[in-house]
């Protein structure tokens, strides 16, 4: 913390310096030049920890920090996935809607997705249609939803 309080009151420092050279009464010229030299002290004291840092010891870093905290990273990743499962299950939610709607059905739709076992991938399971359906329409939206993977079996059509 004292390093990162001594980077800060350096490029304060620095950036009072390169004001108050803007601010001398000199002619145009020099003031410029002071300027200049100023805005110049202003990036090497800004990058120079970046100069110094040891980039190679990164990837160590990384690991060891991951690895130190398994469960932030285990919790990062169960919610992933629930955002992953969400998103899958609004984004077909939505795809239903607008054949729906291009048939001339409004029915209220909700999409259950699962995990993959073999890719690992969340895919829509399951569909429940809440409305009423004619003949055509309904078998037109089946044929629809068969063509997203979503077999008869678990299609559910409530009223």
């Amino acid at each position: 913390m004292n390093a990162v309080r001594t980077y800060l009151l350096r490029v304060a420092a620095c950036g009072f310096l390169v004001s108050l050279a803007g601010a001398l009464p000199l002619s145009k010229r020099i003031r410029q030049a002071a300027i200049l030299c100023g805005g110049c002290l202003m990036v090497l004291t800004a990058v120079g920890p970046l100069l110094r840092a040891d980039l190679r010891q990164l990837p160590q870093f990384l690991t060891e920090y991951a690895g130190e905290n398994p469960e932030a990273l285990e919790e990062a990743e169960r919610k992933n996935d629930l955002l992953l499962k969400e998103l899958i299950e609004s984004q077909t939610e939505d795809m239903i809607t607008q054949e729906a709607l291009a048939l001339g059905l409004s029915p209220e739709i909700t999409v259950e997705a699962r995990k993959d076992p073999d890719s690992g991938l969340y895919l829509p399971w399951s569909v429940e249609l809440r409305g009423a359906a004619a003949g055509e329409q309904k078998a037109r939206l089946e044929a629809y939803l068969n063509s997203l993977d979503l077999p008869p079996e678990r299609q559910s059509w409530l009223p």
